[in-house]
């Protein structure tokens, strides 16, 4: 079929059923909300207002359809002639339930007990698994099962850049052997600028968590229940800032415009629970998980929002809202920022070991200060130029003095100057 070619009025009938069919029956907003979006498709089908389209016409015109009672964007209808979606949409979402468990008069809680099984409400075990997609994992394989880069930057900054988010089974010991590289580092940067994927954050979040949390809660629609997320502590690689209480190493997440879904649902929990600084731009406001469905037509495809995840915490949600950075600057900066500010807190621990106590700052540590410092310097420069050439956010250093008492040999007290540097936009 070319996508120049007129759709005939069975085939538009055909993808219209299939669209409105599956907004009724799988998009969170229930009830009137779905009612009037599906409702909305009908209507102007019936005016005729389909007739006569081409493949990429009747994709504009559904897509405009479709998100003109709630905006929402994330409904979506894609025409591709590549594309055969031959197989309807399976129920299959995470941690795929196996069985008839849809319960029709109220909502059902599932849960992990404490021996990681998946439980309903009365305690009863829920079998699970992961369905096996050849096309997916190899995907997932190609981009390292998520794990794009592990690199340690100058200054002993760790770096890890993501793909993509995927399930636990592929994921875990990839994850495990990059945290392993970063355990020593004197600072951590997460860069999720161009990451997405439907599977949980929950393992990565949980190399951050001293405990077990139940961080998130999410409602599907198509099994109609309440899932609860959990942080685990068992996982096969070391924590990051292992020690509650004690001087916490930096955490940065670097994040544009592209951030979506698992990876923005790990920026938002790491910024809630002070586990870490977003450094970028705000987030792609997708917080609805998502399905994509054959439409009626082996070259349409549907994309509809079946959940919705909120903070166990807050009570609160990013679809449509986004992370905002606590560091806001253009993502093609992100990384250099971040590694400033993180050069910046190593410079200012090591100044302050060894203005208090000189002794203990060794001299591959003393290496470390003056390359650091060196890069700072060179960082900053780039980093105007930078700004100058977009005409963007300005920033500006701040330098705090702090002086402090030191008891010689138990008699004697002098004084020691500490600096420390940190960066903010102009005005905040």
């Amino acid at each position: 079929m070319s996508s120049e070619a007129i759709m005939s009025p069975l085939e538009v009938d055909e993808i219209v059923a299939a669209v409105s069919g599956h907004v009724r029956q799988l998009y969170v907003e229930k009830g009137p909300v779905a009612e009037q979006i599906a409702g909305t498709v009908e209507m102007h089908h019936a005016f005729g207002r389909y007739e006569g389209k081409t493949g990429p016409e009747l994709r504009d015109a559904l897509v405009r359809d479709l998100r003109s009672v709630n905006g929402d964007a994330q409904l979506d209808v894609r025409f591709d002639v590549s594309l055969n979606a031959s197989v309807d949409w399976v129920d299959d979402d995470e941690g795929r339930l196996l069985g008839d468990r849809r319960p029709n008069s109220r909502l059902s809680w599932l849960e992990l007990n404490g021996d990681g099984e998946l439980v309903d409400a009365f305690g009863h075990l829920v079998v699970r698994s992961r369905r096996a997609d050849p096309e997916q994992d190899a995907r997932a394989r190609i981009k390292g099962n998520g794990v794009a880069r592990v690199e340690v930057l100058h200054g002993n900054v760790g770096l890890i850049e993501l793909a993509l988010f995927v399930h636990s089974d592929l994921a875990s010991s990839f994850l495990a052997a990059a945290m392993t590289l970063m355990q020593h580092t004197n600072a951590l940067i997460i860069d999720i600028r161009n990451t997405t994927g439907d599977e949980s954050c929950s393992e990565l979040l949980s190399y951050f968590i001293s405990e077990r949390l139940h961080f998130k809660t999410t409602f599907w629609r198509p099994q109609d229940i309440l899932w609860k997320d959990y942080t685990t502590t068992t996982f096969p690689g070391p924590r990051y800032n292992p020690t509650p209480g004690a001087r916490r190493r930096s955490v940065y997440i670097l994040t544009s415009a592209r951030t979506g879904h698992s990876a923005e649902s790990f920026a938002f929990f790491m910024k809630e629970f002070g586990l870490g600084e977003t450094v970028g731009e705000t987030t792609a406001k997708s917080g609805h998980p998502t399905r994509v469905l054959r439409a009626g037509h082996n070259h349409f495809s549907a994309t509809i929002p079946i959940g919705k995840s909120f903070s166990r915490k807050t009570g609160k949600t990013w679809e449509r809202v986004g992370v905002n950075p606590d560091f806001p600057c253009h993502a093609v900066d992100a990384r250099d920022y971040a590694h400033l500010m993180a050069l910046n807190s190593v410079v200012a621990g090591l100044n302050k070991t060894k203005a208090l106590e000189p002794s203990r700052v060794l001299l591959a540590e003393q290496g470390l200060l003056k390359d650091s410092e060196t890069l700072v310097r060179k960082l900053e420069a780039k980093l105007a130029v930078s700004r100058r050439h977009r005409g963007e956010i300005q920033w500006e250093k701040r330098v705090t003095i702090a002086k402090t008492k030191v008891m010689k040999a138990g008699v004697d007290t002098f004084v020691k100057t500490v600096t420390s540097t940190s960066y903010s936009p102009v005005g905040h």
